[in-house]
């Protein structure tokens, strides 16, 4: 039940890639859609199955984190974005890199899943 997960609290991890719009117009929609399946595979490979893992929009994918102590969203966030960081993209005879950028939201106990959608709207929603 969501509304049972925002009574509880829970982190999110926002990630951007940065890069995605560079990449989908220099070499297809099909080569930035690879992009998001590297980043999304390369997650699914480390997260826990509790976790919840979507695309908010074309370039961010948004991570929800069910039960997790605070520290831990921030400790999870940055090794995401070190493990992101290595990955790349190969078109042709180019090797282009994952740019990423990974922010982290807290929600607390009496927040309501519309004011936590704005918060991550405002993140994701001008990438």
């Amino acid at each position: 039940n969501e509304s049972a997960l925002v009574g509880a609290g829970y982190g999110i991890l926002i990630a951007v890639i940065e890069n995605h719009r560079e990449i989908a117009e220099r070499f297809g929609n099909e080569a930035g859609d690879r992009l998001i399946r590297i980043a999304v595979g390369t997650l699914r490979g480390i997260l826990r199955n509790s976790f919840i893992l979507g695309r908010w929009n074309e370039n961010t994918i948004t991570i929800l984190l069910p039960l997790c102590p605070d520290n831990a969203v921030h400790l999870l966030a940055s090794r995401l974005r070190h493990i992101l960081q290595t990955s790349d993209l190969t078109i042709g005879s180019e090797t282009k890199p994952l740019r990423i950028t990974v922010h982290t939201l807290i929600s607390a106990r009496e927040e309501t899943e519309e004011s936590i959608l704005e918060k991550i709207e405002q993140i994701a929603g001008g990438n």
